[in-house]
């Protein structure tokens, strides 16, 4: 899909700036992948391995291209504010 999106495939950038899809693309990037779930990476299931950690790193590789259609689709008010206050959660450690 990367590869796809570097070579501008109308078809795959048209179905990622989809509103659902862009709304989807929001949830994966302000989840987090051990949110309530102490199970060890060997004995979360396929599914889980792929929403927690697959899906997040692919999604950011998606708004690493940085199509203006993709990238501007994001850019709503209840998407940054989703996105601001997972941030907003985040306590650094240093």
């Amino acid at each position: 899909m990367i590869q796809e999106l570097k070579s501008a495939n109308q078809k795959v950038i048209g179905f990622l700036s989809q509103e659902n899809n862009l709304n989807q693309i929001v949830n994966y990037l302000s989840s987090e992948a051990t949110t309530e779930n102490t199970t060890p990476v060997d004995k979360m299931s396929e599914e889980e391995i792929r929403t927690h950690f697959k899906y997040p790193y692919v999604i950011s590789e998606v708004i690493g291209c940085e199509i203006d259609e993709i990238c501007e689709g994001i850019i709503t008010q209840e998407r940054i504010q989703k996105l601001l206050s997972y941030l907003s959660n985040k306590v650094c450690h240093i």
